[in-house]
């Protein structure tokens, strides 16, 4: 595209089950919040007929908003009860999984330059899904595509520099900082981490505001609320065990040490290459 300048492309992701990596297996059971019936209890909260046949629908099958689950259910699709019973009245699927039919699919189209004008473009996001921006959030600050995918970076990184990445996971754009040199395997390396003020609350970094939604529905350092990205579903991101939230999560959720070592996102990379390899 462009005389060589950009390039469009797609990522398409499998998932799979890594027992090695997990504590137990597939055929674990564990009861925990039951995902479509708070998102649909949430979707149609403002809506006094669908709301009431959905209690009513609950109460007569005896559906809660707590359930027993198969992890393997959890994680690739299970038919769920409510979900069932409203789907010919929403036309919705009446499965659901973290999951579920997300294998072989990807993220959306970007369009991102080559580093051939400038190196220091490589890799980095012109468009995204055929925007330049976002529109999720109350600010042009907080709407803007900064950076790259986070999967590779431009050569010749220096330790002063802002590492920018795009998340569509997270549904917006954050950096990452210069924290220590590294060795992956025998490569040397730089190690970038976001700061915490990339999440924090408005008294520290204001520039947040925009993430507050609806506007001036501010949640407290280390959490995101993504349900505006998410087809209106209540979900909250942070980090594992809450690390560099506010005390009072951690506090509030029986179980939760946070601690650098095992809950810090980082990024390390080989800064010297002729672009710049992600190490982990």
């Amino acid at each position: 595209m462009d005389n060589g300048t950009r390039v469009a492309a797609v990522n398409p992701k499998t998932y799979v089950f890594e027992p090695n990596m997990s504590s137990g297996s597939e055929a674990d059971i564990v009861r925990t919040v039951d995902i479509p019936v708070v998102t649909v209890m949430e979707k149609f909260k403002d809506n006094i007929v669908i709301r009431r046949i959905i209690s009513d629908l609950m109460k007569a099958n005896s559906i809660g908003i707590f359930g027993t689950f198969r992890v393997g259910d959890l994680l690739w699709g299970y038919e769920d009860p409510l979900l069932k019973l409203i789907k010919n009245i929403l036309q919705i699927d009446d499965h659901f999984g973290l999951f579920y039919k997300k294998n072989g699919t990807d993220d959306g189209e970007y369009v991102v330059f080559t580093g051939k004008k400038n190196y220091q473009d490589f890799a980095r996001i012109d468009e995204w899904n055929g925007q330049s921006t976002l529109n999720w959030w109350t600010t042009e600050g907080c709407n803007m595509i900064n950076g790259t995918d986070g999967a590779s970076f431009h050569p010749i990184i220096k330790k002063t520099e802002k590492l920018y990445i795009f998340s569509s996971d997270l549904c917006r754009s954050i950096y990452a900082q210069f924290e220590s040199e590294v060795s992956v395997r025998g490569v040397s390396g730089f190690r970038f981490v976001p700061p915490s003020e990339v999440f924090a609350n408005l008294t520290i970094n204001p520039d947040n505001a925009g993430f507050c939604v609806p506007a001036g529905n501010c949640l407290g350092s280390g959490l995101l609320n993504v349900s505006v990205c998410k087809e209106d579903a209540p979900i909250i991101m942070s980090s594992p065990h809450f690390y560099q939230a506010d005390d009072k999560f951690a506090q509030d959720v029986f179980g939760m040490n946070p601690n650098k070592e095992e809950h810090e996102t980082l990024i390390d990379v080989n800064p010297l290459e002729q672009i710049g390899t992600v190490l982990q």
